[in-house]
């Protein structure tokens, strides 16, 4: 088989992902990528990012590719550079066949929300080598995320304090099922 051309385009920063879509395989290689990690990843490996807007359905990011030649490590982000929130991560996946240092990560992939993919060699002392993404989404569509409704709160009125409680063990008040009563400590005694 031709080895595959280098995707071109692809970053190793955070701040300038490359695009990526559900049906897409990019290569690349971590030889040219740097370990300028934004500040809430600071770990000194070369990495390369992608992104990739939810298509509301399980999206399934993988080196599993015949390119991919050193152990890989593949994780999924959200949130801003630096800030980030990872959702996913994946190391040695055991279902590839063509490697076994590949990684395959699933997530649910919100419609409309941007998502990072960060692939990384599993080691720092790794610098160079290169691979196969591959994207591929679900078919089970998910529920659509919408922003949280701001509630007006309608006030309760106060009901009526009930008639007749005790503060005494010997003269407590009777109650019976599916009865609510209304009582109030301020006027109870300590005896």
């Amino acid at each position: 088989t031709p080895t595959p051309a280098l995707t071109a385009g692809i970053s190793d920063t955070c701040a300038a992902p490359k695009g990526i879509r559900c049906g897409q395989t990019m290569f690349g290689s971590i030889r040219a990528a740097t370990a300028t990690d934004p500040d809430s990843l600071v770990d000194g490996i070369r990495d390369q990012w992608f992104t990739i807007t939810g298509p509301g359905r399980p999206v399934y990011a993988s080196t599993c590719h015949g390119f991919t030649n050193f152990d890989t490590v593949v994780e999924i982000y959200r949130g801003a550079c630096n800030a980030l929130s990872r959702l996913a991560s994946n190391d040695n996946w055991n279902g590839c066949r063509s490697n076994t240092g590949a990684s395959n990560t699933t997530w649910s992939a919100f419609s409309g929300i941007q998502y990072r993919i960060r692939v990384r060699p599993r080691l720092a002392s790794v610098s160079s080598g290169h691979y196969g993404l591959v994207v591929t989404c679900g078919t089970t569509v998910l529920p659509t995320l919408s922003p949280t409704p701001t509630r007006t709160r309608t006030p309760t009125p106060t009901p009526a304090l009930t008639a007749g409680i005790s503060d005494t063990c010997a003269a407590p008040k009777g109650i019976r099922c599916g009865q609510t009563m209304f009582g109030s400590i301020r006027a109870a005694t300590a005896t």
